[in-house]
């Protein structure tokens, strides 16, 4: 089952979709008998203070002025991708770990998130090298939020600790 059809089945019988950034966030679909949801209702509920925030970050700090259309969110298309499947990295991150071995990634998994499920960063990075090196270079952590674990600030600090400990850990080229 493709990722959209679980946001719209699961809660199907009370006309209810599920938010692809963050599943806890519901909304009353227009037709309960579609294939597809109406909006992420997560995206909704969030879009609004970030675009708001950024808006006044570009334009008071930055000094930025523009009549351009700017996206908040999306229009990334074309994908280059196999529809109904998720974006496969692996190769691509495998080579660039093999060429500079002093490349650490550090993972961030919101246990909600039907955007970047962590099962598929799990999948994705016990799949990156079969040399242990690999694997050693390699942290994934996790908070209980959606895709934006960060909006509640019991998670914004929890994430801001293990990165801070990442680049702790990692700084100046050194191996962990």
């Amino acid at each position: 089952m493709s990722p959209a059809r679980f946001r719209k089945e699961l809660l199907r019988d009370k006309r209810m979709t599920l938010g692809r950034l963050d599943g806890r966030y519901t909304a009353v679909d227009r037709d309960a008998a579609g294939e597809s949801q109406e909006f992420d209702p997560s995206n909704t509920a969030l879009q609004g203070a970030y675009t708001a925030l950024f808006s006044d970050y570009v334009r008071n700090e930055l000094k930025w002025e523009s009549d351009l259309f700017y996206y908040t969110s999306g229009n990334v298309r074309p994908w280059e991708y196999e529809q109904g499947r998720y974006l496969n990295l692996t190769d691509n991150l495998r080579s660039a770990m093999s060429r500079n071995p002093y490349l650490n990634v550090l993972v961030a998994n919101g246990y909600y998130d039907m955007a970047t499920p962590f099962s598929g960063t799990e999948y994705t990075f016990d799949h990156v090298g079969f040399d242990q090196t690999y694997a050693d270079r390699i942290k994934l952590t996790y908070y209980e939020g959606g895709h934006m674990m960060y909006i509640r600030p019991t998670m914004l600090k929890a994430l801001k600790a293990d990165m801070a400990l990442f680049i702790q850990r990692t700084q100046g080229g050194t191996r962990r």
